[in-house]
């Protein structure tokens, strides 16, 4: 019976035994279910882990406090723009919305009370970085 199951039996060229063209062994058949049920162990754990949403990967980066009081930046002016790009290593980018949600936010405390405001993100034109450049001109 574990003959039946050997993954690992040679053919014998031009030469049969017992009218069999492939020797198998007790050992190989034990060798291969024992691989099959590690397989299918293996196999069925990853796939219990994929529907329960097991140790998902979700990374967040806060900065509080990121920037001294000489580097504040005055948002309210209208000449006030601010562009920023995250790319991947191989191909550049990074803006999948099946795997990245991005997410711009403003915080500020004042007196103890913490507020947060969503700032809208979209992504940049050619025109938007135009008007990046010159530098000098803008400062």
């Amino acid at each position: 019976l574990l003959k039946s199951f050997d993954m690992f039996g040679e053919p014998l060229p031009s030469f049969n035994q017992d009218g069999k063209s492939v020797v198998s062994t007790a050992v190989g058949g034990c060798m291969s279910l024992l691989i099959l049920y590690v397989t299918f162990l293996f196999g069925t754990l990853k796939l219990r882990h994929l529907l329960e949403r097991h140790n998902p990967n979700i990374s967040t980066v806060v900065h509080y406090n990121a920037l001294e009081k000489d580097e504040e930046f005055d948002t309210t002016q209208d000449s006030f723009m601010m562009a920023f790009a995250i790319v991947d290593f191989f191909d550049g980018s990074l803006s999948d919305p099946r795997y990245i949600k991005w997410v711009a936010r403003f915080n500020t405390m004042d007196n103890g009370d913490y507020s947060t405001q969503y700032v809208p993100m979209e992504p940049c034109k050619d025109s938007d970085l135009e008007r990046f450049y010159p530098i000098d001109d803008r400062s």
